[in-house]
């Protein structure tokens, strides 16, 4: 049997809920007796018959006293002026929650740092801006997504020989679904790494949405993201300003200031850990707490029988010479002779072929798309090249070249 602590006000209103039990008193009768209302009595009497003789005992008894809220506050200060003095209120108690256990609301805490003079609220000037109407979102995941990269100081100064990186954002416009990946600067070969990632987890989007950056767009020509887009069938769309894609513009601001923490907290100065750490926890965190996927169709493309490797690349047009070798980066590349195991037709001297430098830095080489065996000549290889039987052509030799020579002098010589 449970033993229960009363008060003489308790037992007062037991006494009294047991007589209106036997009926003995109207429940007018019991206000007037316990100085309540009549509305009061039906719902002590209600718990009473519902939970037994603790139904009289007011239920914030045994909880937290004042003092031991002040206590929390108190220590919850604490923490934040030692720790977390440029987090905001939102982000601090996500943190609180994920590193102590201690879950706040956003809203005490942010009243509590407000009069301890730790926060600010944030000054909005009436400035006058230009009206701009809201896009609706799109109302499937793969419609579009936004890109972006935002260039930043995310080390803090804690790697010198990087002042700053880039982020590079693709976000989805109907869910917020996010990937992120870290980069040198905003390059094709960052953009296309983090595009075959998107692309292998998710599949083919139907549009992207970007800024006129020199990666995404040249005048009068074709960049290597602009023909890799086209190859797969996807739309590029340039905004004319950051309002218009705001989307991952608003992304960008909540990165720099969550991210940034996270990467302190970890301890983490190189690109290569920051892609680590976004790959396996703040991303999937991320998508998690800001993500909304439920409810919406996914209209991604498959990748199945695509080559993603020959389209997210680097690709460039090479003229064969009559030795069959090609410069690519001011290297020497020699077109191997096919063997038998091999099936393909070893193009002409003087014929283009199309060079592609792979994501990895591998150097292939292809005739109407079919790739050919080359391998890399050193410069002295290369001076004895002339000395040997080319593939399809004989070499002259330096005899028959100097014999010729003096031949055509003689003819061109007047008699």
């Amino acid at each position: 049997m449970e033993a229960l602590t009363m008060s003489k006000k308790d037992r007062e209103r037991l006494d009294v809920m047991q007589r209106l039990g036997r009926e003995e008193i109207s429940r007018a009768e019991a206000g007037r007796i316990l100085n309540v209302s009549p509305r009061q009595i039906y719902r002590v009497y209600g718990r009473w018959r519902e939970v037994g003789d603790r139904g009289v005992i007011h239920r914030s008894r045994g909880g937290h006293s004042g003092r031991s809220q002040l206590e929390k506050r108190n220590e919850v200060l604490r923490l934040y002026a030692s720790s977390y003095s440029d987090y905001g209120p939102s982000y601090f108690c996500e943190v609180m929650f994920r590193t102590y256990g201690l879950k706040l609301h956003r809203e005490t805490v942010r009243r509590w740092l407000l009069d301890a003079g730790l926060w600010k609220r944030e000054e909005r000037g009436r400035r006058h801006r230009s009206h701009r109407r809201a896009r609706p979102r799109k109302a499937a995941m793969g419609m579009m997504l936004q890109l972006d990269g935002s260039p930043h100081d995310w080390f803090e100064g804690r790697n010198p020989k990087l002042q700053k990186a880039t982020l590079l954002v693709l976000i989805d416009d109907a869910s917020s679904r996010t990937m992120l990946r870290f980069s040198p600067t905003e390059d094709a070969q960052g953009v296309f790494l983090l595009l075959r990632d998107y692309f292998q987890a998710h599949g083919l989007p139907q549009s992207l949405y970007l800024d006129h950056g020199t990666v995404y767009w040249t005048e009068g020509g074709v960049t290597q993201f602009q023909r890799a887009m086209q190859a797969l069938g996807i739309e590029v769309i340039h905004a004319h300003s950051p309002q218009a894609k705001g989307r991952v513009e608003r992304a960008n601001k909540t990165h720099q200031d969550r991210l940034i923490k996270a990467l302190r907290q970890a301890k983490i100065a190189t690109i290569d850990d920051a892609n680590r750490f976004l790959e396996e926890e703040y991303t999937p965190w991320h998508n998690r707490r800001f993500a909304k996927t439920r409810g919406l169709k996914d209209v991604h493309r498959a990748i199945k029988g695509l080559r993603l490797e020959r389209i997210l690349c680097f690709q460039e047009e090479r003229v064969l010479q009559n030795d069959y070798t090609i410069m690519v980066k001011n290297l020497r590349y020699q077109i191997e002779r096919p063997t038998k195991l091999e099936r393909y037709r070893l193009p002409s001297p003087g014929a283009k072929v199309l060079v592609r430098i792979y994501l990895d830095g591998s150097v292939h080489c292809f005739c109407k798309e079919q790739e050919v065996r080359i391998t890399r000549v050193t410069e002295r290889e290369a001076r004895e090249q002339g000395r040997r039987k080319l593939p399809g052509k004989t070499a002259t030799t330096g005899f028959a070249r100097n014999s010729m020579k003096k031949r055509l002098i003689h003819l061109s010589t007047p008699q």
